[in-house]
């Protein structure tokens, strides 16, 4: 499956759920959808990966919000 294919299923999905369930919920509640619905198509979701991102002095640890 190529990149177009999968951002055309995620773009879809989102839109969709947009759609049928508006703006207002939780951040947590429109993920648990969402990977959901992505993972009924087929594709692997991973939810919470941890990753870093370098700057200046800082590492920002993205996932739980520390500052090292």
């Amino acid at each position: 499956m190529t990149e177009n294919e999968i951002a055309s299923i995620v773009v879809d999905v989102a839109y969709r759920i947009h759609k049928q369930l508006g703006p207002g919920l939780l951040e947590s509640v429109y993920e648990a959808i969402m990977a959901y619905e992505i993972r009924k198509r087929g594709l692997h979701v991973s939810q919470h990966k941890r990753c870093q991102s370098f700057m200046k002095r800082f590492v920002w640890k993205l996932v739980s919000g520390q500052i090292s």
